[in-house]
């Protein structure tokens, strides 16, 4: 199967202040995506899709893609949902702190983190889950570290994957943030009565 690689992007103005790439640092985490992609072997990247973040933002990242990889496969929200996507990937690439690897992680899908900690800040709270994920090798604080690691793993993801310190990581993880309790719907019932 092939490897998704989610991209992020914001626009080219600030329009809020918070834990994300705001639009002078685009660029530097643009070039960071293609360093990441740069760095792994080509019979690798000839596996990789790279999802590019929609709208655009008239920062024309496929041609940014296209210019230094002409033969990047590109996907976008017109051409498929993100849904469809991840059917039949090997593993879920996330660049960006928000929904993608929140989703993967919860769903127990092969997922690798990877993104500038000066850009995508990580709250004091969730450092010690991080650095869980970090030592198992899900999370990388840069596109190196991800590429050599996705290199090693490529023809073995599930064992990675499945290993112990790997799904602890996950598992820590998932129970301080994407906590899905049984009954769900029962329990947002109750509370809502409250």
């Amino acid at each position: 199967g092939f490897g998704l690689l989610i991209c992020g992007l914001m626009p080219k103005y600030t329009f809020d202040i918070r834990s994300m790439v705001n639009s002078d640092q685009v660029p530097e985490y643009l070039n960071e995506l293609l360093d990441f992609y740069q760095f792994l072997p080509d019979k690798i990247k000839q596996c990789i899709i790279v999802r590019l973040y929609s709208p655009d933002y008239n920062w024309q990242q496929d041609k940014i893609w296209k210019k230094r990889f002409p033969e990047v496969k590109l996907s976008t929200k017109k051409s498929c949902s993100i849904n469809k996507m991840y059917k039949g990937k090997r593993i879920i690439i996330a660049s960006y702190c928000a929904t993608s690897y929140l989703e993967s992680l919860s769903a127990n899908f092969p997922t690798l983190i990877f993104w500038n900690k000066k850009m995508w800040e990580i709250k004091e709270a969730a450092k010690p889950f991080f650095c869980l994920m970090e030592k198992a090798k899900i999370y990388h604080p840069d596109p190196l570290s991800a590429a050599v690691h996705l290199s090693k793993v490529w023809n073995e993801i599930p064992c990675w994957w499945k290993s112990q310190e790997v799904q602890r990581a996950r598992i820590k993880f998932c129970q301080a943030y994407i906590r899905q309790p049984k009954n769900f719907a029962k329990k947002i019932c109750e509370l809502s009565q409250k």
